[in-house]
This record gives structure tokens, C-alpha cells and sequence, in this order.
């Protein structure tokens, strides 16, 4: 399993913090053995000695998320979006790429900014 295709365990824990949950095949688990406490990604739906889980979305998944209505334009090394609201857009700047980030982090940043634009 290639963790660049899947969400960061940051980037999941922002997801569980804003109260989005995507449907996914894979997860972070938090297991603690003896003195030994780690998170592992992992696809196996039975987490055995799991204290914790998370949901770990990939690329793909995350971006079935988003709504239609985002408009996606690279500008020099900068992804902007812009999610259309009736008379005008909002837009969100994503330096991911500058940053050199996971781009699947890039996404779910995307998608709790598109959840917190809905609300307000």
C-alpha cells in the first residue's frame, strides 16, 4: 500500500475534527502494544486491537466529495478554486503544490472549505 495515495493521519484527524465523513477502503489505526503507541494505514476493516480509526480517503475519493460547482485553474505553481454562490464565487488558494504537500491533503483542505462556505 503506497501512503502517497492516501490521506496524511493529519489531514484525516482535520476531517474527523470538522465532522466529515467520506466513505473509504482504508484507515488509520491507532494501536498501542506494550509501551509502543502508533498509527498504521491500513485495509483491513476488522482493526484489530485498534484504540482509535480514522477514515483515510484517497485522491478519488475525496474528490467525488467535492461539489459541482468547484471550478479548478492552475496559476503558475498554485491550484485555485472557486466554488460558484449564486451572484458571486468564493475562492480558495491552494499553495500545495509550492508547498510540495500530499495532494490528497490539498483536497480534504478543499473539501472542509467548501463544508464551512455552505454553512455561512
Amino acid at each position: 500500500m503506497n501512503p502517497d495515495n492516501y490521506c496524511t493521519l493529519s489531514a484525516a484527524k482535520r476531517l474527523h475534527e470538522a465532522g466529515i465523513v467520506i466513505e473509504t477502503e482504508a484507515w488509520w489505526a491507532r494501536r498501542v502494544l506494550g509501551n509502543a503507541d502508533r498509527w498504521e494505514l491500513t485495509h483491513n476493516k476488522s482493526i484489530s486491537l485498534a484504540v482509535e480509526v480514522l477514515p483515510a480517503p484517497c485522491m478519488a475519493e475525496v474528490w467525488w466529495e467535492l461539489p459541482e460547482t468547484i471550478q479548478c485553474t492552475r496559476k503558475k505553481r498554485q491550484l485555485h478554486f472557486e466554488k460558484w454562490r449564486g451572484e458571486s464565487y468564493a475562492s480558495y488558494e491552494n499553495y500545495g503544490l509550492a508547498k510540495n504537500i500530499n495532494p490528497t491533503d490539498a483536497l480534504i483542505d478543499l473539501k472542509i472549505w467548501t463544508v464551512k462556505e455552505k454553512k455561512s
